[in-house]
């Protein structure tokens, strides 16, 4: 009989024709011998009883009568099926479904391949779909055990929203100036060849040439940026790795200082760089870094490593019992507990490359312009703040700029959130500069330890915000000489400057004016609207509750940016909780402050009371109804109403599937 559906069904028909044959035939052995589940209700049985008719509905008559007529499986409240032919068949039911079955057809759907022939049927293709059933399946009978009663109703009819997830919407995307881009560069053997083959060092050329031409006038010609201060990379986070590989070293760099509330991806590739337990959390305040408190921590962590480190002497040391016995202890306990302080005489793990590499004391991270989560932007006078104290304590700024060319101005009307009103375009605004920038033109007389060579500020971009994710290119801005050695990084030397193909279809669209066609008349003006419409609703619907909306942007300009609103809860409320809930009784996704708190500095920046709404992923008619359903959670639980149990973050480890 198995074998009669594979053969007069295929695709979707046949894996739905094979999951009724093995119910119909095996449900009597199994019913009889499985167990009967204990207090199986009667309407766990009208449950069981429509899932089988939905089984079976839809498939064709020579295939359901048979089926019927040869086995001793029947049906209550299934008196007629319609088939897609129009075809009624009658059944007769005279029996119901045992609740052995009930468990026990989750398990055995995965043995169900085993009983196909090879020859007629791709076994592999099934094992996946029978799969992905069991899984489903599983989880509907879990959750039909909850006591009688129990309302689920209202969860299972919505449908998931994700206010998390920090990526392009589709409509961001460029997918025809993307194919004309490739259609040029592949039809021109003298373009195509080199391009597919392995790039040099320090990138596509012609893309460094055509960046530097660009940027220039994207940053309203504050100062030209030269083609030998560009490298590509592989996008911003592949580009942070290589920079940690060639200029920190965990036997010399002291920490890694991360403006919390930080992005919280960026932790992982510190840790994974031989920084575990030495990112520091640096709050922001109104105006984005808190450069003093920045400077009290360097000036500790500079003075307790001096302090710890040898110093040579001509005398003849003396020493004394008791102290030789501490130093051992100390030494003990410090291995021991794997400590991370570095020791200023520890050596160096990396090979000095001197006319190439520069290896750093300190490494401060941020996100300088309309920062994630909080869209705060750096003013100017903390950007020069920031890079005198960087060239003082001998330490590298890594600035993630990847939302500098997606601002826009919010101190007029927006457009109108309306999907049937064409959305005008929205040129850039003027802009601050890169602290790359502000590096090379800041005077070094007054930074006497600083290092007029090698930068102490890079500019770390990416395309993925301005094409799309997939291209996986991006570039960074440094001095000449940084430049050259990030492109002398090992995993550039061996297989050349990453993403080459793709840097040429970047090329191309930026040679012929596409790009900034795209950022002008889609990027910026969707997420301009998209950005008005969530702070409409947020103040409409959350606002009357006490959520308030933390400050970002350029305020004296009125300039707003990137893909975020960071925000307040009122009354103590626990952002850990109110996710939870929204997960669970809404099925809304949402990032609570707590995920971007710096690993292992957690408690020098802590945010239990924040939650990040992301404006750029779902659809418009979504952001309004998820901020709704966050409305929702946020007036229960300030009403006291305790909703589900405490789950104790069962479900944070779902921050990578809805990131």
């Amino acid at each position: 009989m198995i074998s009669l559906c594979c053969f007069v069904s295929s695709g979707r028909s046949r894996v739905t024709c094979i999951l009724y044959s093995a119910v119909a035939l095996f449900s009597p052995s199994l019913s009889s011998t499985s167990p009967s589940l204990t207090g199986v209700d009667s309407n766990r049985e009208k449950w069981w009883r429509e899932l089988s008719c939905q089984i079976t509905l839809g498939l064709p008559r020579q295939v359901l009568t048979p089926l019927h007529e040869q086995s001793r499986f029947r049906f209550t409240g299934c008196e007629k099926l319609t088939s897609p032919a129009d075809n009624n068949v009658d059944l007769n039911p005279d029996k119901d479904l045992g609740g052995g079955l009930l468990l026990t057809l989750p398990l055995f759907l995965t043995t169900i391949p085993s009983l196909l022939p090879h020859s007629n049927c791709q076994v592999g293709c099934l094992q996946n779909s029978l799969t992905s059933i069991r899984s489903r399946l599983m989880a509907d009978i879990i959750s039909n055990l909850t006591p009688s009663g129990a309302d689920t109703s209202n969860n299972e009819a919505k449908k998931l929203i994700n206010l998390l997830r920090g990526w392009p919407s589709p409509d961001l995307l460029p997918s025809a100036p993307l194919r004309l881009a490739a259609d040029y560069v592949l039809a021109d053997r003298s373009i195509a060849v080199p391009v597919l083959q392995y790039g040099i060092d320090p990138g596509y050329q012609p893309l460094r040439e055509e960046l530097a031409r660009w940027l220039t006038a994207q940053y309203g010609f504050f100062s030209e940026i030269k083609v030998d201060e560009i490298a590509i990379t592989g996008g911003a986070s592949q580009s942070l790795a290589c920079v940690l590989q060639s200029f920190t070293d965990p036997g010399y760099t002291r920490a890694v200082w991360a403006v919390a509330p930080c992005y919280f991806m960026a932790c992982p590739i510190f840790e994974d760089s031989g920084f575990w337990g030495r990112l520091r959390a640096v709050p922001e305040d109104e105006e984005g870094v808190d450069v003093e408190a920045l400077r009290r921590g360097l000036m500790e962590m500079d003075a307790k490593m001096e302090g710890e480190a040898v110093s040579p002497s001509s005398s003849s040391p003396s020493y004394h019992l008791g102290a030789v016995l501490l130093s051992v202890a100390t030494m003990t306990i410090s291995i021991l507990n794997q400590r991370t302080d570095c020791q200023d005489h520890s050596p160096p793990f990396k090979p000095p490359v001197p006319h190439l590499r520069k290896l750093y004391r300190h490494v401060i991270y941020l996100v300088a312009t309309s920062a994630n989560p909080s869209g705060k932007t750096l003013s100017l006078a903390r950007r020069e703040a920031l890079v005198h104290l960087a060239r003082k304590h001998d330490a590298l700024i890594i600035s993630d700029d990847v939302y500098d060319l997606l601002q826009w101005p919010t101190n007029f009307p927006p457009p109108s959130s309306s999907l049937e009103v064409p959305v005008p375009p929205s040129p850039l605004p003027p802009i601050l500069p890169t602290l790359s920038q502000l590096d090379a033109l800041l005077p070094y007389q007054d930074d006497p330890s600083g290092s007029p060579t090698f930068s102490h500020a890079i500019s770390n971009g990416s395309f993925s915000k301005l094409v799309g994710p997939g291209m996986r290119t991006g570039w960074i801005h440094a001095s000449p000489a940084f430049a050259a050695g990030f492109a002398h990084t090992g995993t550039n030397r061996s297989g050349g400057a990453a993403s080459q193909f793709a840097a040429a279809i970047v090329w191309r669209m930026m040679a012929v004016g596409d790009l900034q066609r795209h950022l002008d008349g889609v990027v910026r003006p969707l997420l301009r609207r998209r950005h008005a419409l969530m702070g409409e609703v947020v103040g409409r619907v959350l606002g009357p509750l006490g959520v308030r909306v933390c400050e970002g942007g350029v305020r004296e300009t009125g300039v707003f940016g990137g893909y975020f609103l960071w925000l307040k809860l009122p009354g103590g409320l626990d952002a850990e909780m109110v996710a939870e809930r929204a997960r669970e009784e809404e099925e809304l996704v949402v990032a609570p402050g707590k995920l971007f708190e710096v690993t292992r500095d957690e408690a020098a920046a802590r945010f239990p009371g924040h939650v990040r709404l992301c404006f750029s992923w779902e659809e418009e008619e979504n952001i309004v109804e998820g901020v709704e359903r966050l409305g929702s959670v946020v007036r229960r639980m300030l009403d006291g109403d305790g909703g589900a149990a405490e789950t104790g973050g069962k479900r944070t480890g779902e921050v990578d599937k809805f990131k």
